[in-house]
């Protein structure tokens, strides 16, 4: 199982840990304990029938700015808040070959946050921590960083594989972070289907999301 936590042992968010039921799929997931607050989602967003396959949502985080994603047709999603001062979490869920989820989470920068908030090194700190962590409980046992290109900012993500997975649980996970203007988002993707198209789709959704800063 996997364990993901910062350097402080408090969970990063956007990274998930131990033991959870995914309720509105129907999957059992041991290797990620999703930290969100119990009863309380909010359905902050708004789509827009997009001119290719899928649509354009935006998401609005009062105070902070609006958050755009591009999701593909049949995906399905809400926000749901965090216990305590995290940011909120955009659940993405869906089946697609066999079931997925996607969880992407837009950390703004603290009111006295480090200076290099969003900068390449920083991005690359914050997936090379969560890997080193992924690494006991992965098949591959060294996780590489890939950086991923294309994108608005830079960003970078690695895979693993749980190397003992129960009856029911995801059995493949990508994490990483990348910069979307005034926010690094954090994701999580989570299959079961090693040749599934869920991650390349994930990705390309991450590597082209926007941000509007709130006035």
């Amino acid at each position: 199982m996997f364990a993901v936590r910062s350097a402080i042992g408090m969970p990063i968010p956007g990274f998930f840990e131990n033991a959870a039921l995914i309720r509105c799929t129907g999957v059992h997931v041991k290797s990620f304990r999703i930290i969100f607050l119990a009863g309380i989602v909010f359905l902050f967003g708004n789509a827009v029938q997009a001119a290719d396959d899928g649509v354009d949502r935006t998401y609005n985080f009062p105070g902070h700015g609006q958050l755009r994603l591009h999701l593909p047709t049949g995906w399905n999603d809400e926000v749901r808040q965090h216990p305590g001062d995290f940011p909120p979490t955009i659940f993405i869920s869906g089946f697609d070959g066999s079931p997925f989820v996607v969880f992407v989470t837009p950390r703004w920068p603290a009111p006295h946050g480090a200076s290099d908030f969003g900068t390449p090194k920083s991005i690359h700190a914050i997936v090379a921590k969560a890997a080193h962590a992924a690494e006991p409980e992965s098949v591959e046992g060294k996780l590489s960083i890939v950086t991923m290109g294309g994108g608005r900012g830079p960003g970078y993500y690695f895979d693993a594989t749980d190397r003992a997975p129960k009856p029911g649980e995801f059995k493949y996970m990508t994490q990483g972070a990348i910069s979307a203007g005034g926010v690094v988002c954090t994701f999580t993707i989570l299959t079961s289907d090693k040749k599934s198209v869920v991650k390349t789709k994930a990705l390309n959704m991450v590597s082209q999301a926007g941000w509007r800063p709130g006035k």
